[in-house]
C-alpha cells in the first residue's frame, strides 16, 4: 500500500516542480472509499484530503471537461458544482516516520531506475 501511496506522492512531488502547489488533495471514485488508503494519502503528504459526496466525481470532471470543449464552461468552475463530504487530516507523527521512508523509497527508485528496461 505504501508503494502506490508514494507513487502518488513522487507525482505530487514532479507536478509540484512544474509549478502546480496544493494544499489539499481531492480524492474520489473507488479510492475514497477506504478510510485507511485516505489517511495514509493525508499522513503522507501532511496534508487534508477531502472527500467529495459522490464517489463518481472522476466521470463528472470527464464530463466538465467535455462541457468545457464545447460550451462556456471554465475547468476552475468546476470545484463549485461538486460538494464534499468531509475531510481526513493528517496525523504528523505518521507524516514524519512516512517522510523518512519516502526518503528511503525515492533513494531506491533512483538507483533502480537505470534497470527498469530489463523487466519483460
Amino acid at each position: 500500500m505504501e508503494g502506490v501511496i508514494y507513487s502518488i506522492y513522487h507525482i505530487g512531488h514532479a507536478l509540484e516542480r512544474l509549478g502546480n502547489q496544493h494544499d489539499v488533495i481531492y480524492a474520489s471514485d473507488g479510492f475514497a472509499r477506504s478510510s485507511l488508503w485516505l489517511q495514509m494519502l493525508a499522513d503522507t503528504f501532511g496534508k487534508p484530503v477531502k472527500i467529495p459526496n459522490s464517489h463518481q466525481s472522476s466521470a463528472w470532471g470527464a464530463a466538465w471537461l467535455v462541457l468545457c470543449s464545447v460550451e462556456n464552461y471554465h475547468l476552475k468552475d468546476i470545484k463549485h458544482s461538486v460538494t464534499m463530504s468531509h475531510e481526513i487530516e493528517p496525523n504528523s507523527v505518521n507524516h514524519d516516520k512516512y517522510q523518512h521512508i519516502f526518503s528511503i523509497y525515492k533513494n531506491l527508485y533512483d538507483q533502480l531506475k537505470t534497470t527498469f528496461h530489463q523487466l519483460p
